[in-house]
């Protein structure tokens, strides 16, 4: 058998003619990759003088063998800088299947990958989210470089692109059976959100109080009391959180068309004269501004199980998993940037995703844009103003694909434990020379429960002493504990059985009426819209004036005014001065509380299973 190995220059692609050449003689070669590690090359040949000066002259070697008349390339690596040694007899020399551009790709391709519902940036600190060797556990791969061509992708944990059946065509007394692990049994996740629930708005209230009054216009006998007491622009009223940000109340200057602007006729003590009070009627407006911050922590939580093959009893431990998400909605010192608003030097505004400083004190325009000088930017924010917080997290869109994510890190625990036992066997260059960590192995053997196994390589080494000498591959396949995917039922059908009422029989019911929903990882779960919490703000998009406005109470309005006017006996002013028309108006509440907590329990609709290829 010929070993052949050929320096090259490093844009130079392999040539079975030009590169089936002896550049140095090879003593012995090991070539060995584990999975999710690039494959490297350890060449032992005779000391000569000069031989580490003359390798530095190649970028790249090429090392291949002669096989039925043709040479074949077995490997293509780098040489590594600092492993290179000649003492006594030999010079040990190391090369690596990699480009030395590998870590820029390797952060291009993992940068592609960052896309729900693998990769979330709320699982991610802010300060790590733009490093692109930052991945999560989600992806049921690893990284893949093959060893002749460099070429980069993502590998199965379970099944390679590739199968090799090598039956029992490898050395009896090399076979090793072991355990690696216990599988778990499950993995319960706890998600956490912690937020600043961020409201505000502004209602007209004096249509509400108008209401109240005849003819649903404010009115009254007298007039120094309620234009008075009437709130004015600026002013804080009622519970915390409202302002008045534009207030009128104006006489109306009563015409043939508008109500009467006296009372009817009052008789005077004596009851010969007759006397008629003013009746005062206004057009009255009252903007109220009202914000509403109140921190919010919400946990959501299941359990994933883990379904093994029939007739297995394991005794594995149950994985709990404790995440914080990150940023929700930053910047809670923030509020919302509205137009025509007072904004002092360093206060925060929150526009779309974006968080913005003032520069200096003044006053807002009409349009951000033409605002935008007096603000420079602090931070953008993982969530945009359309996916942002409103009322509770895990119920919004943006909270439902966090779930969906944190399904997807326990599916991962879960097949990482599947690979529970490891079998170790050493065969021939002719059968397994052409092995990768990309390979999926199938041996048969008594040794094994079944009388065959068949698992994903995740380590090899390629062996050989000379041309003449002894030559082998000794592999290493991870066994996985799981369900063969033809005996697997489908969720759909096995979790949403025939919905039956009064003989009417519906099939999938469940799924189609959006009680069981299927995440992108393909386990099924019970929806969970119906846990609301029962505190806080909910439904703020309903709080016009007739729900901001709990209630409107007028003390001494015109009527009551009137009745007393008639039985005054001439003494009107006194009694107007006695009843002054008050308006007692109780707001929505919202005050605020230390913090509002929120649980979810979700219920999935099944487990997950390692698959077993056949």
């Amino acid at each position: 058998m010929k070993i052949y190995f050929a320096g090259a220059a490093l844009s130079e692609a392999f040539d079975e003619k030009k590169h089936a050449r002896y550049d140095f003689a090879v003593f012995a070669l090991s070539i060995s990759q584990k999975e999710n590690e690039v494959a490297r090359a350890e060449i032992k040949m005779e000391n000569e003088p000069g031989k580490l000066e003359h390798l530095k002259k190649y970028e790249k070697f090429f090392i291949s063998w002669e096989s039925q008349g043709k040479s074949e390339l077995i490997f293509t690596g780098i040489p590594s800088r600092g492993n290179q040694t000649c003492e006594g007899y030999f010079c040990v020399f190391e090369l690596y299947a990699a480009p030395p551009h590998l870590e820029e790709d390797v952060k291009a391709f993992l940068e592609r990958q960052k896309k729900a519902p693998y990769w979330d940036p709320l699982f991610v600190p802010p300060e790590k989210r733009g490093k692109s060797l930052e991945v999560q556990d989600t992806l049921l791969e690893s990284l893949y470089v093959d060893r002749k061509s460099w070429e980069l992708k993502r590998s199965s944990f379970f099944k390679g692109s590739q199968k090799i059946d090598l039956k029992g065509n490898f050395l009896r007394e090399s076979f090793i059976n072991y355990v690696v692990q216990t599988p778990l049994r499950a993995v319960t996740v706890k998600l956490k959100a912690e937020w600043m629930q961020d409201q505000e708005g502004y209602v007209d209230i004096a249509r509400v109080i108008a209401r109240k009054f005849p003819g649903f216009q404010i009115n009254s006998f007298s007039s120094i009391g309620i234009e008075a007491n009437w709130p004015k622009q600026g002013q804080k009223v009622g519970r915390s959180g409202y302002e008045v940000i534009k207030s009128r109340f104006d006489r109306i200057k009563p015409n043939a068309h508008e109500p009467i602007p006296f009372s009817p006729p009052l008789k005077a003590h004596l009851g010969i004269e007759k006397y008629y009070v003013r009746r005062h009627w206004y057009d009255a407006k009252l903007y109220l501004r009202w914000q509403y911050r109140q921190k919010r922590r919400e946990t959501l939580l299941f359990t994933l199980q883990h379904e093994f093959q029939k007739g297995a009893s394991l005794d594995g431990e149950v994985k709990e998993i404790s995440i914080s998400l990150q940023n929700i909605n930053p910047e809670p010192r923030s509020y919302r940037w509205i137009p025509k608003a007072y904004y002092r030097e360093g206060m925060l505004v929150t526009l779309g995703a974006y968080t913005y400083v003032a520069k200096d004190d003044h006053k807002s325009s009409y349009i951000f844009e033409e605002d935008r000088a007096h603000w420079k930017l602090k931070s953008d924010s993982a969530l945009g103003r359309e996916e942002r917080v409103d009322e509770t997290f895990f119920l919004s869109p943006r909270g439902r694909q966090a779930f969906e994510h944190g399904l997807t890190l326990a599916q991962y625990h879960l097949a990482k434990s599947a690979r529970s036992s490891e079998i170790k066997v050493t065969g021939s260059w002719e059968d397994l020379l052409s092995v990768t960590t990309d390979h999926t192995v199938r041996l048969e053997d008594p040794r094994i429960p079944g009388g065959q196994a068949q698992g994903k390589v995740v380590h090899y080494r390629i062996y050989a002493e000379g041309e003449g000498g002894r030559r082998a591959v000794e592999i290493t396949i991870a066994h996985t504990l799981g369900i063969a995917p033809k005996t697997k039922v489908q969720l759909q059908e096995k979790y949403a059985p025939h919905f039956a009422l009064d003989g009417y029989c519906e099939e999938d019911y469940l799924t189609k009426s959006g009680l069981l929903r299927a995440a992108p990882s393909g386990i099924a779960y019970y929806d969970f819209g119906g846990q609301c919490p029962r505190e806080g703000l909910l439904n703020w998009r309903r709080l016009h004036s007739v729900r901001m406005v709990k209630s409107v109470a007028v003390k001494n309005g015109p009527i009551e005014q009137l009745k007393a006017l008639v039985t005054a006996q001439g003494q009107f002013k006194e009694v107007l001065k006695d009843k002054q028309t008050q308006v007692q108006v109780q707001l929505y509440d919202l005050r605020t509380k230390p913090c509002l907590d929120h649980k979810i329990e979700v219920t999935l609709a099944g487990g997950w299973s390692a698959p077993v290829w056949g």
